[in-house]
């Protein structure tokens, strides 16, 4: 991501988090639940998920898949349902603007 894309992001969620919306990013319910747990990147790796894509997820720069979502529950113990309900609609939103605006730049 360059200067450009970040300075976009930035925005975008200024706006999004001004309007008085208060939804936390699936990356960041995903660390927060992680760290309660006292469990490593490397600790939720299993069947389609790396280190490398837990890092990618709670940074938000991908989005989960279902066999990564069944993983990660299991790992976390928290329900399916629960991690896919994590991924919110304006989010999903969001991250499809921000990836057309990405290429549209390049």
């Amino acid at each position: 991501m360059n200067e450009g894309d970040r300075i976009r992001t930035t925005m975008l969620n200024n706006e999004v988090m001004g309007k008085g919306c208060s939804i936390m990013s699936f990356g960041k319910k995903l660390r927060e639940l992680r760290l309660e747990r006292g469990l490593s990147q490397a600790d939720l790796s299993g069947p389609g998920v790396s280190r490398s894509l837990v890092s990618q997820l709670e940074r938000d720069r991908i989005r989960p898949t279902a066999q990564s979502l069944q993983t990660l529950s299991e790992k976390l113990g928290v329900s399916y349902d629960f991690l896919r309900d994590s991924v919110t609609p304006i989010e999903n939103a969001c991250h499809t603007l921000l990836k057309h605006a990405c290429m549209e730049s390049h």
